[in-house]
């Protein structure tokens, strides 16, 4: 073990061999985006064992020493990231008020303690990748994560919709920057982070930009920079 307390035969500058480690830590041949692969799961309780792998996990020192190098970092936020998150929390409680002003309770995500919560994620996953400060990739993923975990706990009728209402007030607001700017045509790049600190996901702005080409509403460039209004 060097001075970091993590050998560098292991770990890369980003604390993660990337040959078998994502960004996110997991790998991704057995672990998927809700972060446990049913079929190992199920192989690891029907034979109290894991399958067969087609690679040579971490052992448990590695990982000891590993979690022990990343709970040294303390990240802090940088205060223009600082004012992102604030100015995303403010965008997402507004999105959860219903035509008269009150709250819906199956919408509602961004209450006080699900900002602390998107704080401290955040802070988490810099330290994951051993990291001094907290980068605005990290706010994004725990707003998602934050996101993500409200609506498992919804109905299915009550997540399809909220689905629907989420890519439907995407096509709003690009619509709204094209009318606002008198132009029929934009760089994606201009609305893609205000629709991002309004606490859209990346995954629903990217359907909605399929959805509405697909219905000849507008074209995406062929290198997805550009759209442009079918006229």
């Amino acid at each position: 073990m060097g001075s970091s307390g993590i050998n560098a035969e292991y770990m890369g500058s980003s604390g993660i061999n990337a040959e078998y480690m994502g960004s996110s830590g997991i790998n991704a041949e057995y672990m998927g985006s809700s972060g446990i692969n049913a079929e190992y799961m199920g192989h690891v309780h029907q034979h109290e064992c894991h399958p067969t792998l087609d690679f040579e996990p971490y052992n448990g020192e590695f990982m000891r020493a590993y979690v022990a190098e990343a709970r040294s970092f303390e990240p802090t936020i940088p205060r223009e990231l600082a004012e992102y998150m604030t100015a995303a929390y403010v965008q997402e409680r507004q999105t959860c008020c219903r035509e008269d002003g009150t709250y819906d309770s199956t919408k509602i995500v961004a209450t006080p303690r699900a900002l602390l919560s998107i704080l401290r994620v955040s802070q988490s996953l810099a330290r994951l990748n051993f990291r001094d400060h907290v980068i605005q990739a990290d706010i994004e993923e725990s707003m998602r994560l934050i996101r993500e975990s409200r609506r498992s706990t919804l109905k299915d009728d009550d997540a399809e919709e909220n689905h629907t209402d989420a890519i439907s007030s995407i096509y709003t607001e690009i619509n709204n920057h094209l009318q606002s700017r008198n132009k029929d045509s934009a760089q994606i790049s201009d609305f893609m982070n205000t629709l991002i600190t309004k606490g859209f996901a990346k995954e629903d702005i990217a359907e909605c930009l399929d959805d509405y080409a697909a219905n000849d509403v507008w074209v995406i460039s062929p290198d997805r920079t550009t759209l442009t209004l079918c006229i």
